[in-house]
């Protein structure tokens, strides 16, 4: 009997411990509440939404609230919806970007479908203010508003390094940006030329991702030299098929340091050679051509191009991706022996990979074999009096 209290006691008090409740949220240490916090925010699509996690939370309690107001992580970035362009939140945006103090580094998101622009207006005037600490801006907005943003001349964008662009039709459009580095632009019809954005310091210009839905070649060209210090061109387009005219001021061939080029577009492969016959390239490190075109040509225009561009200026090539047309194995393997340093290469014809193992075979497959392609490499240069 006594053996069986004693069981019964031990009993009861296994399930008082085990049925313990957790303490209260509000008693965890501060560094774990930013913890929790921080991790809403990295979730959070940080718009004005007050059901986003991040604002819930800051309605939890004045420890909640004053963790919040201290995270800069979060209003550091604002988005701001198509359905959340109205007069309410003008003053929310205003007061949003104030907690991230006067010396922080901003990322603003505006995309405004279907927007009236008077509502635009409300929005933009309210945060424009600050324009000095935006560092990334992605606008997607009518063209008259992209205006009203780029070409004000009270707004001046001293630190802005990133901008992404999409805007219907077309604009003239004058930031002043002298630190932009790095460039994304969807310009929808008409046409797109490289003076649509003025002021722009392309010379400061790094990386450019353009997508456009008509245009010629010779734009592309343009961009290259209005770029000279540019490290990657990617192009999405439905491009003239028309053989395109270097621009007359310009060398027979365009210069560029380019080292990462990515070609997306409906071009006949002769076209796609044309542009690239038309190039220097003495750093170029990666190439992809995607190219969705009907006609019945082959791709041995383009391959002659690319071997004919590492003859000329023995770029560093090390990977090659073509999707769009079909290449037989045998033009495969012979392309890869002209071009000699490849470390990587794609060729993808609806969906089906057409690098077999005896293309593999050609590629270097460990350490020793890239150190001892990498040397051929730099003797061919020294050979040819290139550094």
């Amino acid at each position: 009997m006594t053996c069986c209290m004693h069981s019964f006691a031990w009993e009861d008090l296994c399930v008082s411990s085990t049925t313990q409740e957790a303490p209260p949220p509000q008693s965890l240490p501060t560094e774990t509440l930013e913890l929790i916090f921080d991790l809403t925010v990295a979730s959070s699509r940080r718009d004005l939404n007050p059901n986003n996690a991040p604002l819930v939370l800051r309605k939890v309690s004045r420890r909640w609230r004053a963790i919040a107001d201290g995270r800069k992580n979060l209003w550091s970035h604002l988005t701001i919806q198509p359905s959340q362009f109205h007069q309410a939140n003008a003053a929310v945006a205003s007061q949003w970007l104030k907690r991230a103090g006067a010396t922080t580094m901003l990322q603003i998101t505006l995309v405004a479908h279907g927007i009236h622009r008077r509502h635009i207006r409300r929005v933009l005037d309210a945060i424009l203010h600050t324009s000095i600490q935006w560092e990334c801006l992605y606008l997607d907005v009518p063209a008259s508003s992209a205006k009203y943003v780029l070409n004000n001349p009270a707004v001046a964008f001293p630190a802005l390094k990133q901008l992404r662009l999409e805007i219907d039709g077309h604009v003239v459009l004058k930031p002043h940006a002298p630190l932009l580095d790095a460039v994304r632009l969807l310009i929808r019809p008409p046409t797109w030329q490289p003076m649509t954005i003025m002021n722009l310091g392309w010379a400061s210009i790094t990386y450019l991702d353009i997508d456009i839905a008509s245009g010629t070649l010779d734009y592309i060209w343009h961009v290259m030299y209005l770029c000279p210090h540019l490290d990657t061109l990617r192009v999405t387009a439905f491009i003239n098929c028309m053989l395109p005219q270097r621009p007359v001021l310009l060398h027979h061939h365009i210069y560029s340091n380019i080292r990462k080029l990515r070609l997306v577009c409906d071009l006949r492969p002769s076209v796609v050679a044309h542009f690239l016959y038309g190039l220097t390239l003495p750093r170029l490190n990666y190439l992809e051509l995607i190219c969705f075109d009907d006609s019945p040509e082959s791709f041995e225009w383009p391959m002659k191009a690319i071997t004919d561009l590492r003859q000329r200026c023995l770029p560093p090539l090390v990977s090659l991706v073509t999707v769009g047309k079909r290449i037989f194995e045998a033009d495969i393997i012979a392309l890869v022996r002209n071009l000699k340093y490849l470390e990587e290469i794609a060729v993808v014809h609806e969906n089906q990979d057409l690098v077999t193992d005896a293309v593999r075979a050609l590629l270097p497959r460990d350490n020793a074999a890239l150190e001892k392609q990498h040397a051929a490499y730099y003797q061919e240069r020294a050979m040819a009096g290139l550094p």
